[in-house]
């Protein structure tokens, strides 16, 4: 082993591996965040010693070469394990109640059919990354749930196999039959915590708001896909193997997002704000009789989920699971036959939005 590197390109290699195998940017600059809901987490900062520094730090060249041969390979493992991580996360996607388009859809239709003291309250509710658009942070809700992790159970309703109903005492419960831990009983759960906005009573319990008012236009959102009242044993339809065309997923990610993004890629020019136009044409024609009723709520009630659940389990039962079974091949039969069902739940997920919010703020 030589004891002595003199020379400068004899001490390059080693340098040079060390940048390869750190994580920074050029300016020594964070290269990326973090983030959780509204928390940012960021990586710490690392330096890369010039060759000026390690001179003048008189480290024997063979001390140098082993520390920096331990550090490399602890930084390698560590960037593999990252990338493993991104790639599990990639191959095997979070489920989520709609996708990204379907709850800005969803928080788009609703924020446009808003009274003026709902409108402005909102505003002020809404963080102000949100620049005064809902849709904007209308996903916030699947981004804390690893953070959140007593909201995981909100999003969702299972409901007992091949019944095709739900009730509420019965099936609004988490894993650890924890009653009122459901996306019906989260509905409930934000619209009474929003009802506080404009309390005068001193002693009100104190609610974060804003995270009421992310909550309750997500999971309204969620109560409308069908799949988010599903059957127990295969969680929704989350465990049924299917391909999207050529693509392999799951029943309820074709729910979620691929019928959606299928319609945008077809009909849209893969522009979401597209679809939002073509169902607000349609709430104001095509739809227009059954308006009315999508924002009724019996009771003085300001949210009635319970209505919605029930439609969910109905269309999940008669168009989500009919005729899909382990292993199905889903084309333009199933696209073509659903997707008319998926406009309709963004449909009435917006209407019934935007007069919740009506009521609660008027």
């Amino acid at each position: 082993m030589v004891d002595n590197y003199k020379q400068w390109h004899e001490k390059l290699p080693f340098a040079l591996l060390r940048y390869r195998t750190t994580v920074r940017t050029s300016t020594v600059a964070t290269p990326y965040l973090l983030v959780y809901g509204t928390e940012v987490v960021i990586p710490a900062e690392v330096e890369i010693p010039s060759l000026r520094i390690i001179q003048e730090a008189e480290l024997s060249d063979a001390e140098w070469i082993r520390s920096r041969l331990r550090v490399a390979k602890m930084e390698y493992y560590k960037l593999n394990v990252f990338l493993a991580i991104a790639a599990f996360l990639f191959l095997f996607p979070v489920v989520h109640g709609w996708g990204l388009d379907g709850h800005y859809t969803v928080c788009k239709i609703a924020q446009s059919r808003l009274s003026q003291a709902a409108a402005d309250a909102v505003e002020k509710l809404l963080p102000e990354s949100a620049n005064g658009d809902l849709a904007s942070v209308c996903i916030w809700a699947d981004h804390v749930k690893f953070r959140y992790r007593w909201s995981s159970a909100l999003h969702y309703i299972d409901t007992p196999d091949n019944l095709c109903t739900y009730q509420y005492n019965r099936d609004c419960k988490d894993e650890n039959e924890v009653p009122d831990r459901c996306v019906a009983g989260a509905i409930n759960n934000y619209t009474d915590q929003l009802l506080s906005y404009n309390s005068a009573n001193e002693n009100a319990i104190t609610y974060n708001l804003t995270e009421s008012l992310l909550f309750l236009s997500h999971f309204m959102g969620d109560i409308h896909q069908p799949l988010h009242v599903g059957f127990t044993s295969d969680r929704g339809a989350n465990t049924i193997d299917v391909h999207w065309y050529t693509r392999k997923t799951v029943l309820h990610h074709v729910w979620d997002s691929n019928i959606i993004e299928t319609a945008e890629e077809r009909y849209d020019d893969s522009n979401v704000d597209e679809l939002v136009d073509a169902l607000q044409k349609n709430i104001s024609t095509g739809w227009a009789d059954q308006v009315k009723s999508w924002e009724s709520c019996s009771g003085n009630k300001k949210a009635c989920p319970d209505i919605y659940a029930t439609e969910g389990i109905k269309a999940a039962c008669a168009w989500a699971y009919k005729g899909v079974s382990e292993g199905s091949t889903l084309e333009d039969d199933y696209f073509l036959t659903r997707f008319p069902i998926v406009q309709q739940r963004l449909a009435q997920g917006g209407v019934r939005l935007a007069a919740t919010l009506n009521r609660i703020f008027t």
